[in-house]
């Protein structure tokens, strides 16, 4: 691999493994695959509940849930969608100890400028994604930024496969359509 980086289909792999190891009650997996995955944890718990602080608190809460429960993981290629569940449910828990609704996450969080060669379409792209509402905006991010398959995104938000493939392919349409009259892009 050139460049020093790991290739997304390589990832997946050593994650599968480590989960795999993991299951078998081998606590170093564990660690290993956390500390792999916890980034995009915190991402993905602030963007649902738009706290940075909570979000860490709640990864904090959900890996605790995660290293006892592991051993009942059945598909270690299963990994993301039931850590993004048990999150997502901590995040539930949050808000019913809070008392409040969540936060919009800002979206220079997930799309910063620096990802495209132009400043333009960075922030067009951004401004777009504003239009969506913020369960499609979820959606896209959760496939785009997160790389979760769209079985992995049913598994995580308990949502018919066949929903999340129609839900995604009209959100692309809409966003397309919004990128298009926004800037008056061409396709």
């Amino acid at each position: 691999m050139s460049s020093g980086h790991i290739h997304k289909h390589d990832t997946r792999d050593v994650r599968r493994a480590l989960a795999a190891m993991a299951a078998t009650e081998d606590a170093a997996a564990f660690a290993c695959l956390y500390s792999l995955c916890h980034a995009e944890f915190v991402r993905l718990a602030y963007r649902l509940c738009g706290n940075q602080e909570a979000a860490r608190d709640i990864v904090q809460e959900a890996s605790i849930t995660m290293s006892r429960k592991i051993g009942g993981l059945k598909d270690p290629s299963a990994f993301n969608a039931w850590a993004y569940r048990i999150i997502r449910y901590r995040v539930q828990d949050y808000f019913r100890r809070v008392e409040r609704r969540p936060e919009t996450p800002l979206l220079e969080d997930c799309f910063t400028t620096s990802c495209y060669s132009n400043l333009e379409v960075g922030l067009s792209l951004r401004q777009c994604l504003a239009k969506l509402g913020e369960a499609d905006r979820r959606l896209l991010l959760l496939f785009y930024v997160d790389g979760l398959t769209g079985r992995e995104m049913s598994e995580a938000l308990g949502i018919p496969i066949g929903t999340i493939k129609s839900r995604l392919f009209a959100i692309r349409q809409r966003f397309k359509q919004i990128y298009n009259q926004e800037g008056d892009h061409d396709e």
